[in-house]
């Protein structure tokens, strides 16, 4: 996974400041390098006003914009495509839109990730999780009839969405009889199981089922895939909000 952050990162940086140049270019202002990296220069190309290149070191990106402070110098010819010479409204699109295209890969992220990748838990809209490869020989899933493939929907009548929420109820009651809900086939199956008092390997106190979990990744169709999409980004978003609120907070 580390070598796709460090792959992506360059993707990112390009993107942010493609961004700052198309917006640029829109507004009618001159620009005149778009280079990834910083230092000795390896390689660039002059297509009309610009001249596109890679540095040697790939720490960042830059796109040079004529007058983009009091102190630049530029051809008099220039004075109408300056940064400083457009409205304000102008100046303050170029300067937010690198980190409008964070905004932007993001919500494509994740649009791919629904649409196309699928997530864990086998619906959008009501997660569930299935028994992966088997049954552990012996184990109370094993003596009960739990079977692969076999849906599970509620432990001692609390509903589980996700494997964690499964191991913390089974976990918290060692050598209880606890009913289990299953969904096999497309019928409701419902099972009494008494949970093992000790884990098999660990010999931890804990209460001890005996399956392992495979989560299904389904699909969603394009609309719905915006509609989660936008539903995701807005919980990501007011997230990192609450959380610098919180490192801020006295």
């Amino acid at each position: 996974s580390w070598v796709v952050i460090v792959l992506a990162l360059p993707v990112i940086i390009f993107l942010h400041e493609l961004g700052h140049f198309v917006t640029a270019k829109r507004s009618g202002m001159k620009v005149t390098e778009f280079f990834i990296g910083f230092g000795p220069r390896l390689w660039s190309v002059r297509k009309g006003e610009t001249e596109y290149g890679v540095k040697a070191i790939p720490a960042g990106a830059y796109v040079k914009i004529v007058g983009m402070h009091n102190l630049d110098e530029y051809d008099p010819a220039d004075a109408d495509r300056t940064y400083l010479s457009k409205p304000y409204w102008r100046r303050l699109s170029v300067a937010v839109a690198g980190s409008t295209m964070h905004f932007l890969l993001a919500f494509g992220c994740l649009f791919a990730l629904f649409a196309f990748v699928g997530v864990p838990g086998g619906s959008l809209t009501d997660p569930v999780w299935v028994v992966a490869d088997g049954v552990v020989d012996g184990s109370p899933a094993d003596q009960a009839g739990v079977r692969p493939g076999d849906r599970i929907v509620s432990v001692d009548g609390e509903g589980v969405s996700s494997f964690e929420d499964f191991t913390d109820v089974v976990r918290s009651r060692p050598a209880e009889t606890v009913d289990v809900v299953l969904e096999r086939g497309g019928e409701v199956v419902e099972l009494e199981v008494t949970l093992a008092a000790r884990h098999p390997q660990t010999r931890e106190r804990v209460g001890f089922f005996g399956v392992g979990d495979d989560y299904v990744e389904e699909t969603a169709g394009a609309l719905d895939a915006v509609g989660e999409s936008a539903s995701q980004f807005g919980a990501l978003v007011g997230g990192t909000l609450d959380g610098l609120a919180e490192i801020l907070s006295p």
